[in-house]
Order: C-alpha cells, then sequence, then structure tokens
C-alpha cells in the first residue's frame, strides 16, 4: 500500500530541537512517528507500503492485532536489527523466530521500557482485543504524550491525567468501536492535555474541536493532516 503525500525520507532527514519533538499521522488509523533530539519511535506500522522503510526507528511500539495496527513483514523489514519492539505478549509471539528476541520486550498496562531516558510506559486500553494498549510517551527531553491509539474513553484516563502533566494527546474520533468526538472530549476533560491531536478516522475532526471549544476547556485542538509533520515546542 502506498500513500500518497507522505514523504517519510523528509521526515526522517528533520532535525530536532533540544526542547520539541516532530511526529507525523501516516495512515488513516494509529499509524504514527515521532522524533526526538536523540530517538525515532514508530507506532503501529500497518496499512503503510515499503515507503516507510525511509526510516530508521529506535522503538517501535505495536499496540495489538488488528490487521490495521499490525503487519508483521512491516515490522520485519523496518525494525532493521536495531529497533527495540514493545508490545503485549500475544505480538511478540507472533514475532519470536521472525525478530531476534534481544530486540523484543514483552509489555502489559503498567510496565515501563526505559532506553536511555526515553521512557515507554504501556497503558491499559477499551478495545475488542485479547490484550490492547494504549501508550504513554515521556521523552528524554521531559515532553509527554498520551497515544489512545483506537481505544473506547475509559474512566481510569483521569488517573493517567492526575499522574502526568500530558502535553498531547492523540485521541480517535469515529473509526473504532464506541469512538466519536463526543467521546474525543470526554477523554480530553479526563487526560487534560495542553494539545489535543485527533486521529484514526476521516472526518468528524472539525466537530470534535467545535466541542472542545463549546465545553471551554483549556485544550488547543491540533488538526493534522496524514502525511503532515508537526513540531510542537515546550516553552
Amino acid at each position: 500500500m502506498s500513500l500518497i503525500g507522505v514523504d517519510f525520507r523528509k521526515f526522517e532527514e528533520m532535525s530536532v530541537t533540544e526542547n520539541a519533538v516532530a511526529m507525523m499521522w501516516f495512515n488513516k488509523y494509529s499509524g504514527f512517528v515521532f522524533k526526538t533530539p536523540k530517538f525515532e519511535i514508530v507506532v503501529d506500522p500497518a496499512m503503510v507500503g515499503d515507503e516507510i522503510l525511509a526510516l530508521n526507528p529506535d522503538v517501535i511500539f505495536i499496540s495489538h492485532e488488528h490487521f490495521d495496527h499490525f503487519d508483521k513483514d512491516i515490522v520485519r523489514k523496518l525494525y532493521k536489527d536495531r529497533a527495540v519492539i514493545i508490545a503485549p505478549a500475544h505480538i511478540i509471539s507472533e514475532l519470536r523466530g521472525v525478530i531476534d528476541e534481544k530486540f523484543l520486550r514483552r509489555v502489559s498496562a503498567g510496565d515501563v521500557v526505559e532506553i536511555n531516558g526515553l521512557k515507554i510506559i504501556a497503558q491499559r486500553a477499551d478495545h475488542p482485543s485479547p490484550e490492547p494498549l494504549t501508550l504513554l510517551l515521556q521523552t528524554e527531553n521531559d515532553i509527554i504524550i498520551y497515544h489512545a491509539i483506537d481505544s473506547r474513553t475509559f474512566n481510569e484516563m483521569a488517573e493517567i491525567g492526575q499522574k502526568y502533566k500530558i502535553d498531547i494527546a492523540i485521541l480517535p474520533i469515529g473509526i473504532a468501536p464506541g469512538t466519536s468526538p463526543k467521546e474525543a472530549v470526554r477523554a480530553a476533560k479526563m487526560l487534560k492535555p495542553r494539545i489535543a491531536i485527533p486521529h484514526h478516522a476521516e472526518k468528524g475532526f472539525e466537530k470534535f474541536e467545535q466541542l472542545v471549544k463549546k465545553e471551554k476547556l483549556d485544550i488547543e485542538v491540533k488538526i493534522i493532516k496524514i502525511g503532515e509533520p508537526y513540531v510542537y515546542a515546550k516553552g
């Protein structure tokens, strides 16, 4: 599958300042790539062609086994004998024998993988899968991103919002079961991020932004397009 307008090579060549993180949404599902001053992290590489191989990730995070989130062949090629692959047990089982064991990290909700100051914190998800995960990413320059993948909104999001000062929350809007602009607003209220980015849909983003404004939440909604790099700088 080739995605028109997604220039992975250009993203790979971007430089990131010490107080920033760059990111790009690369499919209509939960596929994101993040770049910090020291690391590159790819989330759910699926529904994408070999053009993604222009990236050189340090970490690949896989949330669950659904076809729009996990593509074994893409993961095999993308890890390039260097990327640490972080995933729930059912994904790790599928990758054994395909990926060198030393690069595999099995996680459950609450587990933390730390790599030279970068923290990948697995969180639970409410989604039809054996052990679906959402992701809390704490960069080495202390920017905190919560990626809700395609999870329904769940009450424990309030605990995540209380425990972590979230800079960016990436919230699903409509393709996945139980997600909608209204539910994304409910998640935003609990997570309390500085910025909310809607994803995992082809429409409904403007409705989400309108609802956030109507609720008078102190949250900036940033609507990004597939293939459009976005740089967040922490002031």
